[in-house]
């Protein structure tokens, strides 16, 4: 299984629209390239008297696959592989797997300040057969630098899901990524 994107990483998740400090960054516009994508995943499911926990390592590969910020929208677009090392509770590992992801195609509203975007998406999505890991997205923030020539941009994003079952389960996936992109 595997879990990707965001949650808050800032003190103040109070932006709103119209707030005056809200910055429009046209560094942050415009077309960028992914270079990299890792992620730790901690994966926890729990139902009546049983409890399994275990840990993913994920590495992008084969990114083809592009941002493009406009004044209030991004739009991602592409095709990439994760490489996915999976872990036991005790550090073991228990498995690896690839994940293909083709014809990507998202488009979501955003703010921005000059170190974070809010959003209610995701910038990478996963498809998993058994698990629907963009259900429930909900406004995240995200970190974000930029390199001096701000040709580069770093992404820094925490996320968590929760979910709990009518039956007593629940499932909870932590999520701590980052992606690197290249302006085009």
């Amino acid at each position: 299984m595997l879990g990707l994107q965001t949650q808050s990483c800032t003190d103040d998740d109070s932006i709103m629209p119209g707030d005056d400090s809200l910055v429009l960054n046209s560094e942050l516009l415009g077309n960028w390239a992914a270079i990299s994508y890792e992620a730790t995943e901690v994966f926890y499911f729990a139902t009546i008297g049983q409890v399994a926990t275990f840990n993913n390592r994920v590495e992008g590969f084969d990114l083809d696959y592009e941002i493009t910020f406009t004044e209030d929208t991004f739009q991602a677009a592409g095709n990439y592989s994760l490489a996915v090392s999976t872990f036991d509770v005790n550090g073991s590992p228990a498995g690896n797997s690839t994940l293909l992801q083709n014809d990507i195609m998202l488009i979501a509203d955003y703010m921005a300040t000059d170190t974070t975007l809010t959003t209610d998406s995701t910038l990478y999505q996963i498809t998993i057969e058994s698990l629907d890991l963009n259900e429930g997205t909900v406004e995240q923030t995200l970190r974000y630098e930029m390199n001096a020539e701000e040709t580069e941009m770093t992404i820094y994003q925490a996320w968590e899901y929760l979910r709990e079952f009518d039956n007593g389960a629940s499932r909870r996936i932590t999520v701590n990524a980052t992606s690197v992109w290249e302006k085009l």
